[in-house]
């Protein structure tokens, strides 16, 4: 039994896939009649998506060769004993120093090595059929699924942190923008009346031992059929897509971005730049 009733760090372990079968079965249990640890499992899923998606940064090397320096002048001053005001309890530190010590908690996220910042977090290998099966997970209205957005057309409905399509066939409908407990996401578009189901998910597409139909490259993306699903990797993502239609599925999995979700690693690189003051 879980603490207070709750997964407790439980919640963790099913979002990273480590519980053994029967754990997973009786947390999956637990999670439909209780809201707030499914929340919790979804917040750990989104955190681990997150960090497994990052790469590596540039650190500048004007920000290496202060923060070195620093390091020299904090072992120069260690050895020399300047005489303190009776009201300082501690030594204080300049303002400079300061800024070292946040840009090294900064790096805390990571490890620095060869110049640049790499985060940790692995991206997990994931197979076609996972990701296909999917598919077959209930609808919004069910417990394995929450709608995020509704939208007529456009692509503002993709939740934060997944890669969008730049843009979308004229005359779609976003019908539901759903995130499944499993913590992969699926939305389902009608493109003039035609059905287009669209998965995706954190990690790396294996193909190994796959039976692969066709494989055709598709703007900067390499696609490839697998039963009715043309699946690719875009970034730290894998998506398929489905429909009737294989022009309209290759025609909205064209798309996205073959860098994967954008902002992240812009944002941290911005940063570097704004603590080596460039």
């Amino acid at each position: 039994m879980w603490p207070f009733g709750h997964l407790g760090d439980d919640a963790g372990a099913l979002a990273d896939g480590s519980l053994d079968e029967a754990g997973e079965a009786r947390a999956r249990a637990h999670l439909d009649g209780c809201d707030a640890c499914t929340d919790l499992v979804r917040q750990q899923q989104r955190q681990r998506r997150l960090t497994s998606s990052l790469g590596a940064v540039e650190v500048p090397t004007s920000l290496q060769d202060r923060l070195l320096a620093l390091t020299a002048a904090d072992a120069a001053d260690a050895g020399t004993d300047r005489p303190r005001a009776p009201w300082e309890s501690t030594p204080r530190r300049s303002p400079i120093r300061l800024v070292a010590v946040a840009a090294v908690s900064v790096m805390g996220l990571g490890v620095v090595a060869g110049g640049s910042l790499v985060v940790l977090g692995a991206s997990r290998t994931t197979s076609p059929e996972r990701l296909t099966a999917l598919a077959a997970e209930p609808m919004p209205g069910g417990a394995d699924a929450v709608v995020v957005e509704t939208s007529d057309g456009g692509t503002d409905a993709w939740p934060t942190g997944w890669t969008s399509p730049a843009e979308l066939p004229t005359g779609t409908e976003l019908v539901t923008v759903s995130e499944l407990s499993s913590g992969d996401l699926r939305v389902e578009l009608s493109v003039e009346g035609e059905a287009v189901t669209v998965l995706e998910t954190h990690g790396v597409v294996d193909l190994t031992d796959v039976e692969v139909t066709r494989s055709v490259r598709v703007g900067q993306l390499e696609v490839h059929l697998v039963g009715d699903w043309w699946l690719t990797q875009a970034g730290g993502e894998v998506v398929a897509v489905t429909s009737t239609d294989e022009d309209l599925s290759l025609s909205v999995i064209r798309e996205f971005d073959a860098s994967g979700a954008p902002g992240v690693l812009e944002s941290l690189s911005r940063g570097w730049q704004v603590i080596a003051g460039g």
